[in-house]
């Protein structure tokens, strides 16, 4: 349910298939298009960083691999139902944490 704030939430359904929904409509190069602009970030393994609006979590899953063990990445995300998504996605990390 969206927020009175924001209205920007999608709710539990649309956040359970978001990711995949963004891989239909690209035709499955969605992933692959993530991968690459977090390749072309720069990260360096030691790093910390915030991600505003982190979703799905998708994007911190690959971020993380970059940043390595020393490093943590924190996703922040209006969307209490993007959260639960973003900890399933993540939950094998330990440097990654998600917050509202």
């Amino acid at each position: 349910m969206p927020s009175a704030i924001s209205k920007v939430e999608i709710g539990p359904a649309g956040a359970r298939y978001y990711d995949l929904f963004l891989n239909m409509l690209s035709l499955g190069s969605y992933p692959h298009f993530i991968k690459g602009v977090v390749d072309k970030m720069g990260i360096n393994p030691g790093q910390s960083i915030i991600d505003l609006g982190s979703g799905t979590g998708k994007n911190d899953c690959f971020m993380v691999e970059k940043v390595d063990s020393q490093g943590r990445i924190v996703g922040l995300d209006i969307s209490n139902d993007m959260l639960v998504q973003a900890w399933k996605h993540c939950r094998g990390y330990l440097n990654t944490v998600f917050k509202k």
